[in-house]
């Protein structure tokens, strides 16, 4: 692992009837830092219709909320950028789960504004603990948090706020990367796998 290397995780939140974006989330980080060390900033997003009473209850964002402290796209896109460009971070981002990172670079392109980060793939970290609890024959299933639990990682602060999802994501990223618990579990299994099978003959 390159305790040089800075990453960032990302997450966004959606209101739960239009699944527009309402919210983009991130935290930057080196490897061996505390999570109180990490660098995490959040943008608001308009809709443009009212937010739904259901994603209230699960993110707190109301109307108001969306109306005093809500950015434009493109500031959101230059401030994120400024960040990615400052902290030099990994060229594909963190998160939990696919279609994050796709959704967003979708959106910033229908608003044709400029932003030339994260490539062409992203780093699940979802699929990491799938794969690592196929390989140990566990259980795959499990939110962010009760999985963060099953690695012995308390989840730290409030569920279903962008920056703190991803602060938590890029915290599970760094215990699987820093234990080498995954690639143990593949070649083992890989191992397994490719052990031939003692053939019996069979007595006349």
């Amino acid at each position: 692992m390159d305790i040089d290397q800075s990453y960032l995780a990302l997450d966004l939140e959606r209101d739960q009837k239009s699944r527009k974006i309402i919210q983009v989330g991130i935290a930057i980080a080196y490897p061996k830092q505390l999570q109180s060390q990490y660098w995490t900033r959040q943008w608001l997003l308009d809709p443009g219709e009212s937010i739904e009473s259901a994603t209230t209850t699960l993110t707190g964002i109301t109307d108001a909320d969306i109306q005093a402290r809500a950015v434009p796209w493109e500031v959101m896109a230059s401030e994120l950028s400024a960040l990615i460009v400052k902290h030099n971070t990994f060229i594909n981002p963190i998160t939990w789960g696919s279609g994050d990172s796709t959704e967003l670079l979708s959106a910033i392109k229908d608003r044709a504004i400029s932003f030339p980060h994260f490539g062409r793939r992203w780093i699940d970290i979802k699929t990491f603990h799938v794969v690592l609890m196929l390989a140990q024959g566990k259980s795959q299933t499990g939110g962010l948090r009760s999985v963060m639990g099953k690695h012995g990682i308390p989840f730290k602060g409030l569920a279903h706020q962008a920056d703190i999802e991803a602060a938590n994501t890029l915290r599970l990223f760094f215990k699987l990367l820093g234990s080498h618990a995954i690639s143990e579990s593949i070649n083992q299994s890989v191992k397994a796998a490719w052990t031939p099978q003692r053939t019996h003959k069979s007595s006349h």
